[in-house]
């Protein structure tokens, strides 16, 4: 084969390369495109908030006492419902302990824990009013309480209606409890509950206490002190809630 058709033949060869790629290149197909960006898991929230109005007064009815704060998330030994000293027969108050859930319904319960029943040293009062008892005291025996739920006539947490949150029983709000401090120490071991708490829902409730007057020198001295401990775990997925053991 003479030079000069091998050049005709690689000229042929070139363009026809170059067609087929610019052939390539001005093709058009059907297309889409589908993007979603950003998918993300986060877990949920609950935070519990307590707040307290508590009042202390004397048989004829003057303050001897408060205690008040606000929403909040509670300081073991700093944050207390009660703090008493020196009450006498006739002494009575109430606190109204409201509770707060957030971002989430919740289980709830509540149970005493360190209840403690001093005797606080024998007094000659005390001694001749029969207690001969020097490692607990009888204050538990005499001091009255009784817890309600606060929730007012309608008893429906939540929708402000006539004496929900007054610090006052009314006579369609339930009771929950009602006995002495020692029938209350009961709830040492046994959780109250679980109640049903709505997200951002205020649920009130009242414990009232006195000490009889017809108590005597017997609690001379003696104190009665407890805790509470309250618990909630979410709703959702949560069927058959158990309290901690």
């Amino acid at each position: 084969m003479n030079r000069k058709i091998k050049s005709i033949l690689g000229s042929i060869l070139v363009i026809a390369m170059v067609t087929a790629m610019l052939t390539v290149g001005t093709k058009s197909f059907f297309s889409d495109l589908e993007v979603s960006t950003g998918n993300t898991f986060t877990a949920g929230t609950m935070d519990l908030k307590i707040d307290c109005n508590s009042k202390w007064y004397d048989a004829a009815g003057n303050e001897k006492g408060s205690i008040y704060f606000d929403e909040k998330d509670l300081i073991a030994g700093e944050d207390k419902f009660f703090n008493w000293d020196d009450i006498k027969p006739g002494d009575h108050g109430e606190a109204t302990i409201s509770i707060h859930v957030y971002d989430n319904d919740a289980w709830g319960w509540l149970h005493l824990i360190d209840v403690k029943n001093d005797e606080n040293g024998l007094m000659e009062p005390e001694i001749a009013a029969g207690d001969n008892t020097t490692d607990e005291g009888e204050m538990n025996k005499y001091l009255q309480f009784m817890i309600w739920r606060d929730w007012g006539e309608d008893g429906i947490p939540g929708t402000n209606d006539e004496g929900e949150g007054d610090n006052i029983l009314q006579d369609t709000e339930e009771i929950v409890f009602k006995g002495t401090a020692a029938d209350l120490a009961g709830y040492e071991c046994n959780w109250l509950g679980p109640y049903e708490l709505k997200a951002c829902v205020t649920y009130y409730f009242g414990i009232a206490w006195q000490l009889p007057f017809d108590t005597g020198n017997i609690v001379q001295s003696d104190s009665f002190s407890f805790g509470i401990e309250f618990y909630v775990e979410q709703i959702a997925n949560n069927p058959n809630p158990q309290p901690p053991s």
